[in-house]
């Protein structure tokens, strides 16, 4: 079931809202939580990526949870690798938590690369136009490395501040907010006070198997349209669709009942979005400027 809700404070974001086209930047198509054996979802979702234009141009963000139900070498192979695989040339990956049911994530990492966010690093960094794009493994919430005094939280804060890029995104599988059946993760507030500080635009993330929009966002969850933060929650890559829940303070769009993908054009100083389904209907897209 698609359900739907605007909240005013909508219109003080798209008020920002600039005309974005594709040829003015770089595109990226994102999903996670991809592919099994058992299912055809992910076939459904690569095909659109195609009739969109992957991979022939733009990027694709695999945001994790991508071979069901373990990730080892044989899921990516037999299951992943049919359908999103003819893109892995170009596709920023981070694992998520069914990634690391087989130890160390070796199958995600084997699969991936070099390309992948490797550990000890937990993250890496992309430059796509004049965009910074972080990929990070927020398996690293477990360990404590991700909290402030641990390691891998200076290296990043680090890497942020060093950053000359107006615009810049990060890519990780828990949602800090989420109205789905795993809900808003508490863990990554510290994280997202983080990429707050430093001007991050934009966070995607799966986990929750749906589409869902929020309003830019503090660590706290409060609507702020001068340096808050958006988040896209994208688990629609073709895993089983899960219903809405709760709706979360600061969700603008939501919708539960459709397979897709989330278009980003990354522009120099804007973006803009849509949600595209494997009927190639737009359900949700807009354009904004990035901060001052």
């Amino acid at each position: 079931m698609r359900r739907l809700r605007f909240w005013p404070w909508a219109l003080v974001f798209f008020a920002l809202a600039a005309s974005v086209r594709a040829e003015d930047g770089v595109v990226l198509w994102a999903a996670g939580d991809v592919a099994g054996c058992s299912w055809t979802g992910d076939e459904a979702t690569a095909a659109l990526l195609e009739r969109l234009g992957a991979p022939d141009a733009g990027w694709v963000a695999a945001l994790g949870d991508l071979a069901y139900p373990s990730g080892t070498s044989r899921q990516f192979a037999r299951c992943y690798d049919p359908s999103w695989g003819r893109f892995r040339e170009r596709t920023l990956a981070v694992a998520g938590n069914h990634e690391h049911y087989t130890r160390k994530a070796a199958g995600f990492f084997g699969y991936f690369g070099a390309g992948a966010a490797h550990p000890p690093a937990g993250f890496a960094v992309h430059r796509l136009g004049s965009w910074s794009v972080y990929a990070l493994d927020s398996r690293c919430l477990l360990d404590q490395g991700c909290l402030p005094g641990g390691e891998l939280y200076a290296r990043l804060e680090a890497e942020l501040r060093e950053d000359p890029a107006r615009c810049s995104l990060v890519l990780v599988h828990h949602p800090r907010f989420s109205s789905g059946v795993h809900g808003s993760s508490t863990r990554m507030q510290p994280l997202w006070a983080l990429f707050q500080r430093y001007g991050v635009e934009l966070v995607l993330s799966g986990h929750d198997h749906h589409y869902e929009r929020f309003a830019p966002l503090d660590a706290e969850g409060r609507v702020d349209p001068e340096r808050g933060t958006v988040q896209f929650v994208v688990g629609t890559g073709g895993a089983g669709l899960r219903r809405l829940r709760q709706r979360a303070s600061g969700s603008l769009f939501a919708d539960d009942a459709h397979h897709g993908v989330l278009e980003l054009t990354l522009a120099e100083n804007r973006y803009a979005w849509r949600f595209v389904t494997v009927e190639g209907k737009v359900l949700d897209a807009g354009a904004a400027d990035c901060h001052d």
